[in-house]
C-alpha cells in the first residue's frame, strides 16, 4: 500500500520568532517546533548533559534496593545478576556486573538461553543456583516483573530478590524485596520511557552515592558511571524506546564513549561493521545491535555478553567475527521464514485476519519470529503475532503498529494465553497449541475495538519543504544537534519539488546511487542520493515531482558531503 505523506503545518510567524530567539536557521526552528520545543526548552534539548538527568531516588523501592545491595557488598554475600537475552538485557547485566566487581563484590551473572530456558527468571534457575552454591541475593535487569513463582521460590529459600525492569507489569507485582520499574502504577518518577539498562544505570547512580556516604571509596577508585554510558546507549537504542529526555541524554553521552574506543569489545564490533568514525544511533540500531542480538537469537547470548566485557582487542576481534557469522546465518533464516509466510498468504489469503495477522508454524526458528513479525507488521500495516508450535507450550512473538497497544490487546486475550509480557509495540507469549485458533479470533476482535480510524493506513510525516539551495554545512550541523534519533525524536523528513535525475547506477545489487538536481535551483547544486532496496530491473526515474528524503553527511575517504536518502513513497 502506498504511504500517505502529511506535511506538518507551522505558522511562519512562530517559526520566525523562534529562529530569532535561538539565533538559528528557520529550518532548525521548524524542526524544533515540530518536536514540541520552544525557546525555553530547546536549549537543553540541543545541548544535553548528564547534569540534566532527573534524580534517580524518585524511583519506587530504590532506597530499599540500594541498602540491600550495599549490605551484600559489605558482608561479601553471594549476588546473582540475571539479565535478558536481548541487547538491552545483556548490556544491563554487564553494566551492573562490572560495577559490582569494581566494588569487589561476590557477584556473578546469568544470561538465559532463549530456546532452552525462555524469557525471565524462573523457579528452576533459583533452585539450581541455590543447590550449587550459597545464594543470598538475586538482582534482575530488564526482566522480572512477571516472575511471581520464581520470587516465591527464592523467598522460601531465604534468598532476597530485587527486580529492575521496564516492561509493563501485571496488576499484581511479584512479592520481591524491591521492584524498581518506572511503569508500575504507584511509581512517581515519570521515567517510564527508560530502557532496562537505563533503570540499571539509575540503580547504580544511587548505589554509588550510598557507598560514597559510607566512605566505601576511601581506599578504592570510585567508578566513573559515564564510562558505562556506552552500554546504556547500546541497550537504549536497540530496545527502540522513546529517544527523549533521560534516554537522549544517556545515549548522547554513550555514543561519545563509544567513539572514544574505550571498550575493546565494542571497538572490535565497530571494525567488523566497517564503522570507522563518529558512530551514530543508526550505526548501533542497524549494525551493532543486530550482531549482538544474533547470538541470543540462534546461539547463546552469553557470547555477546563476553564480547562487551573483553579487555583484549585481538580476542575481541575473534568474538566479533563469531557474531558476524551468526548474524549472516540469522539473516538467512529470517529471509526463509519471511518468504514462507508470504507464500502461505499468497496461496491462502484467508489466513489474513480482518485487522491482524496471527500465524502458527512448526518449523520456524523461534529466535527470528520477532524480527519477521516486525517486517510483516510494517508490510501489512497491522499487528502481527507469529507462533512456533511443537512439544510443550507454543511460543509467540508479536509486533504492533502506531496507535495500537499490543500489551493491552494481549491483556484482553489473557484467557487464551499461558503467559505474556512486553510493551506497547512488542511482546512475547506462550500458549497451548489447542488454543491458537481461539486466540486468533479474540486477538483480531480486540485489535478492531482498539483501532482508531486510519490505524491501518501507512502514513509518514514531512517536517518541511527543503530546497536544494538551502543544503549546506550549517544545515548538516543543525541536523547533528538533533541527534540521537529514535522514537519520538525521529530523523527529519524533507520534501523537494521538481527534482531531476542527472545520473544513476546500481550499487550492491539492490541499491541505486543517483545525482539529483532541483530544476528550480538557480545555483544548480547537484546532490548525491541513495535509494535503498530497490528492484534493479525497474529503470531509474527521470525525475520526481515530489521527492521525500532524509539528509545526512556522507563521510568517505576523509571527505564529507551532503547525501540524500530517499524515503519510500
Amino acid at each position: 500500500m502506498k504511504k500517505q505523506w502529511i506535511t506538518a503545518r507551522v505558522d511562519p510567524k512562530t517559526i520566525h520568532a523562534l529562529a530569532q530567539e535561538l539565533g538559528c536557521s528557520p529550518v532548525l526552528a521548524t524542526l524544533l517546533h515540530n518536536r514540541g520545543l520552544n525557546a525555553e526548552t530547546a536549549g537543553e534539548f540541543l545541548h544535553p548533559s548528564l547534569s540534566q538527568l532527573s534524580s534517580p531516588h524518585c524511583l519506587k523501592d530504590m532506597d530499599i534496593a540500594v541498602e540491600r545491595i550495599a549490605r551484600a557488598i559489605f558482608a561479601q554475600e553471594s549476588i546473582m545478576v540475571f539479565g535478558d537475552y536481548d541487547v538491552d538485557g545483556i548490556s544491563a547485566a554487564v553494566l551492573l556486573f562490572e560495577f559490582l566487581k569494581a566494588c569487589n563484590a561476590r557477584a556473578s551473572y546469568h544470561i538465559p538461553h532463549r530456546i532452552e530456558e525462555g524469557y525471565g527468571l524462573k523457579s528452576d534457575h533459583v533452585l539450581r543456583w541455590a543447590g550449587e552454591n550459597p545464594l543470598d541475593l538475586i538482582i534482575t535487569v530488564d526482566c522480572g516483573s512477571a516472575s511471581h513463582e520464581a520470587v516465591q521460590t527464592a523467598r522460601s529459600l531465604g534468598v532476597d530478590v530485587i527486580i529492575t525492569d521496564h516492561h509493563d507489569p501485571d496488576e499484581t507485582l511479584p512479592d520481591a524485596l524491591a521492584v524498581i520499574n518506572p511503569k508500575r502504577r504507584d511509581d512517581p518518577s515519570n521515567l517510564e520511557h527508560l530502557a532496562g539498562v537505563g533503570v540499571a544505570f539509575y540503580l547504580l547512580a544511587c548505589l554509588r552515592s550510598y557507598l560514597r556516604k559510607s566512605d566505601f571509596w576511601a581506599n578504592a577508585a570510585e567508578p566513573n558511571l559515564k564510562d558505562g554510558c556506552d552500554l546504556v546507549a547500546l541497550g537504549t537504542i536497540a530496545d527502540v524506546v522513546p529517544m527523549i529526555r533521560e534516554n537522549r541524554i544517556l545515549t548522547r553521552a554513550g555514543l561519545e564513549v563509544i567513539g572514544a574506543g574505550n571498550r575493546p569489545g565494542v571497538q572490535a564490533l565497530l571494525e567488523s561493521c566497517a564503522v570507522k568514525t563518529h558512530p551514530e544511533a543508526g550505526d548501533v540500531a542497524f549494525r551493532l545491535a543486530p550482531r549482538l542480538n544474533a547470538a541470543g537469537r540462534i546461539a547463546h547470548a552469553k557470547t555477546a555478553a563476553e564480547l562487551l566485557q573483553a579487555r583484549d582487542l585481538q580476542a575481541a576481534r575473534m568474538t566479533a567475527a563469531v557474531l558476524e557469522h551468526l548474524n549472516i546465518e540469522r539473516r538467512q533464516i529470517e529471509r526463509r521464514v519471511f518468504d514462507d509466510i508470504l507464500s502461505r498468504l499468497e496461496n491462502k489469503p484467508a489466513l489474513m485476519g480482518a485487522f491482524s495477522l496471527v500465524l502458527e508454524g512448526s518449523d520456524w526458528h523461534p529466535g527470528v519470529i520477532g524480527i519477521v513479525a516486525a517486517r510483516l507488521a510494517e508490510h501489512f500495516t497491522r499487528p502481527v503475532v507469529l507462533i512456533v508450535s511443537g512439544s510443550g507450550p507454543a511460543r509467540g512473538s508479536g509486533r504492533s503498529v502506531a496507535g495500537i497497544d499490543l500489551h493491552r490487546i494481549l491483556s484482553e486475550c489473557r484467557q487464551d494465553l499461558a503467559t505474556f509480557g512486553g510493551h506497547r509495540q512488542a511482546a512475547g507469549l506462550t500458549i497451548d497449541g489447542n488454543k491458537i485458533d481461539r486466540f486468533r479470533i479474540h486477538f483480531d476482535r480486540a485489535v478492531q475495538q482498539a483501532a482508531a480510524p486510519g490505524s491501518f493506513l501507512p502514513t509518514g510525516r514531512i517536517d518541511c519543504e527543503l530546497k536544494f539551495q538551502a543544503i549546506c554545512d550549517r544545515l548538516l550541523n543543525d541536523l547533528e544537534q538533533l541527534q540521537p534519533f529514535g522514537p519520538e525524536n525521529p530523523e527529519p523528513i524533507f520534501a523537494a519539488k521538481n527534482v531531476k535525475v542527472v545520473s544513476s547506477r546500481i550499487v550492491g545489487r539492490t541499491h541505486r546511487r543517483m545525482a539529483l538536481l532541483q530544476t528550480s535551483d538557480s545555483g544548480g547544486q547537484v546532490i548525491d542520493a541513495v535509494d535503498f532496496h530497490i528492484d534493479p530491473g525497474v529503470p531509474a526515474p527521470a525525475g520526481f515531482e515530489q521527492l521525500v528524503f532524509r539528509l545526512q553527511r556522507n563521510r568517505w575517504n576523509g571527505r564529507c558531503s551532503p547525501q540524500i536518502i530517499l524515503e519510500k513513497t
